[in-house]
């Protein structure tokens, strides 16, 4: 489905009410269609667009009528999956003014968008409830977000910083497949040749995983969660520096911002007669010991997008694994604003969370200005004679028979 008017309107809702995410199903139609399939709005940039996942407490696999991207420009949706198939809800008696306590099982995208909605308002009670605080205290003292209304943009990162890869999904013939096969560009697997994007577990049929909430706030303290929310100038970059101290979790940095509005059908690009929809192209930069680990498909090591910068999305995500790092390692992140068309700065927001802590740089100590010594050759030399003083006459004070007039007032001028 292209980006036409419903797309455009979402996204200008967004823009203009930065605290309010908008969550869409994705659509179930991906057994049929197969790529290109997520319904409008859901191509829409800024909203939270799910896919369904086969339900289970451990998740693996998508479901078969999950409807894939990428949208007409090929920019990554879905964005996340959530239990969808299937899933109990309530049922109606069937009449009318008649209570039921029953309950039905259903399948859909429809179903798991409520719970992935569900995610996000219990993310946003957490926030504003000041649970980040209790929960994740060093992490939420160097944090910098607006903690009574945190925006769409925090949200967002945050759902998608949870994210757990899965693995299998299915083609449009109704075949489980592998997912890291689907898109290896070596598969025989049916219509993946066109999307050679690696093995990164970032895809058009899961977007980037699974959300677990349990992987983005730690309620035991196993791990650190930091929270930014800032504004960027065009060319110009935000960053920050974190010190890995324990190889017990990965670390993840999520960057995401709520793009102004396209125009309708900007994502013609597909068909290679105009351009892409992202308005404002910031870009996520993260290093490990100086060394680069790119976000979304440009951090798979083989494929179109391998080392590669993203200039389609505005979500990046960067996953660091366990075994690339060690304890006292770097990480330097930097957000960097490519090309601005629209407005002359970006609200963007980042979270970065794993066994890591903020490195804050100690101000430099103040030298006191020295006092300049002047040499003795320069030295001004002064001789003063002593004079004999004049002797002053008292001069006759004038008598003033005249009515006394009031000093002129002085007028105050009033500060620039």
């Amino acid at each position: 489905y292209y980006y036409y008017s419903s797309g455009v309107t979402v996204d200008e809702f967004m823009y203009d009410k930065e605290d309010t995410l908008v969550i869409f199903a994705a659509g179930n139609d991906g057994d049929e269609l197969g790529d290109l399939s997520i319904l409008n709005p859901g191509v829409s940039k800024n909203a939270l667009t799910v896919g369904a996942a086969v339900t289970s407490t451990t998740p693996t696999t998508v479901a078969h009528f999950s409807a894939r991207g990428p949208t007409y420009d090929f920019r990554l949706k879905p964005d996340v999956c959530g239990p969808g198939n299937s899933l109990y809800s309530a049922k109606a008696s069937g009449s009318y003014g008649l209570a039921s306590c029953a309950v039905v099982a259903k399948s859909g995208t429809s179903m798991a968008t409520p719970a992935v909605a569900g995610a996000a308002a219990l993310v946003r009670q957490f926030l504003v409830e000041g649970r980040h605080e209790v929960f994740s205290s060093t992490a939420f003292s160097q944090s910098s977000y607006n903690v009574s209304n945190p925006s769409a943009a925090l949200l967002k990162a945050i759902l998608i910083g949870s994210t757990a890869p899965l693995s299998y999904g299915y083609d449009s013939t109704k075949t489980k497949v592998t997912l890291a096969d689907f898109y290896s560009g070596s598969s025989a697997v049916a219509d993946s040749a066109a999307y050679y994007l690696g093995t990164t577990g970032v895809d058009f049929t899961q977007g980037f995983g699974h959300v677990r909430l349990s992987n983005v706030f730690s309620l035991d303290g196993s791990f650190n969660t930091f929270l930014y929310e800032d504004l960027i100038s065009e060319y110009s970059t935000w960053a920050v520096d974190f010190t890995v101290t324990s190889t017990g979790t990965e670390v993840d940095v999520t960057l995401a911002w709520t793009d102004p509005p396209a125009s309708t059908y900007c994502d013609l690009y597909y068909s290679k007669t105009g351009s892409g929809c992202l308005v404002h192209d910031l870009d996520l930069q993260v290093s490990l010991n100086g060394q680069r680990v790119f976000a979304n498909f440009g951090a798979a090591s083989v494929g179109t997008y391998a080392g590669l910068e993203d200039t389609t999305n505005n979500v990046e995500k960067v996953t660091i694994s366990t075994a690339a790092f060690s304890a006292g390692d770097s990480v330097h992140i930097v957000v960097a604003s490519n090309g601005l068309s629209y407005a002359d700065t970006q609200k963007f927001a980042l979270v970065a969370t794993g066994s890591i802590l903020q490195i804050v740089p100690s101000p430099e100590p103040s030298s006191p200005t020295p006092v300049p010594t002047l040499s003795p050759s320069f030295a001004p030399t002064r001789t003063y004679s002593p004079t004999k003083s004049p002797t002053l006459q008292p001069t006759p004070r004038p008598t003033n028979t005249a009515k006394p007039t009031s000093p002129t007032p002085v007028p105050v001028l009033a500060p620039t």
